[in-house]
């Protein structure tokens, strides 16, 4: 009579715990139900956005137009081709592609500024720098062989980049108007604002890496060229700003370090420098204006060794630009 006055207590208990965990499994059951099916409700009004939604054919942040469906035929589907372009239709031309673009933008200004104070890029040696790029031999007749040479005549050659003088150094100042708006940076340089894309760096491995591939496959009496093209911050970042941008002019002799001793690499940093002060770059946009323009590709045929014309022989016209990329990337509006 003890024992069993002794047992139901203890087999009280064990039905409360039993009870209990039923009680627990049944409520995690009930909780992964309501997960499923609110990610499948998430899944389907995404589904129905993309489906519903008209989709996006051009972007004015990246000023361009957005893929297209690709045309079908048994050699793309089959080679892949065609399904690929299935792929790309939809992945870039989400409806209302650019406002997803600025809410990505916002969403990463909130990680902090120091994203780019960590770099550090491998410059290239005397050696290499000297094999990158070559110094031309001058010619006592730069239009021997050109087609036309009758109206090249009166043709007057550009200088030659070496002889010119630095202009002034705006990394060497500390500018208080300094300002980060998602992730881009403003300053006001003499009473101009500047908005520029901070320079993140990189070793430039795959783009060093494609070059030396197409070397390979193609003629060797063909000559491949590099000329990476420096952005605005590589010569209008302040002082105090500095250590969020990386050295382009460094970034670029990493790659040349890494490219085949027959692929020609050519620096414009340094010539950009020597400018500063004239109209080179847009100041809220990424791209440089045809002046900039001019001393890059003057650059580039003075290492070439090809005739270019001087500065003065051209004429010179303005024309009013209504969208500025930069603008668009920092959720401005667009100047009118």
């Amino acid at each position: 009579m003890s024992q069993t006055t002794s047992e139901k207590p203890q087999d009280a208990a064990e039905r409360r715990e039993a009870r209990a965990q039923h009680r627990r499994a049944l409520l995690q059951t009930r909780l992964s139900l309501v997960s499923v099916g609110a990610c499948l409700l998430i899944f389907a009004l995404i589904a129905i956005f993309l489906l519903v939604f008209p989709r996006s054919t051009t972007s004015q942040i990246e000023n361009r137009s957005l893929a297209k469906f690709p045309a079908f035929s048994l050699q793309s589907y089959f080679s892949g081709e065609f399904t690929s372009g299935i792929t790309t239709f939809y992945d870039d031309t989400v409806p209302y592609h650019d406002s997803f673009k600025n809410m990505s933008n916002q969403m990463k200004s909130t990680f902090g500024m120091r994203l780019f104070s960590s770099f550090s890029a491998p410059a290239a040696s005397d050696d290499d720098e000297a094999e990158a790029t070559p110094t031309p031999s001058p010619t006592p007749d730069p239009f021997e062989g050109v087609a036309g040479r009758e109206i090249l005549s009166e043709f007057v050659q550009a200088g030659s980049a070496s002889t010119e003088p630095y202009q002034r150094d705006y990394s060497a100042e500390s500018n208080g108007t300094l300002e980060w708006v998602n992730n881009l940076l403003m300053v006001n340089w003499d009473n101009h604002w500047r908005c520029m894309e901070p320079f993140g760096g990189g070793g430039g491995t795959n783009y060093a890496a494609a070059l030396n591939d197409l070397q390979s496959k193609i003629s060797p009496n063909v000559t491949i060229w590099s000329m990476p093209a420096p952005t605005a911050s590589s010569i209008y970042t302040p002082k105090n700003a500095l250590e969020y941008v990386a050295d382009q002019a460094e970034c670029f002799d990493g790659i040349a370090a890494k490219l085949n001793s027959g692929i020609q690499s050519v620096n414009v940093v340094d010539v950009m420098k020597k400018h500063t002060e004239e109209n080179i770059y847009l100041r809220t946009d990424h791209h440089w204006q045809p002046l900039g323009a001019y001393y890059a590709a003057r650059t580039f045929a003075e290492a070439a060794g090809v005739p270019f014309a001087d500065l003065s022989t051209y004429e010179g016209r303005e024309h009013g630009l209504c969208r500025h990329a930069v603008r668009l990337l920092a959720g401005l509006p667009l100047e009118k």
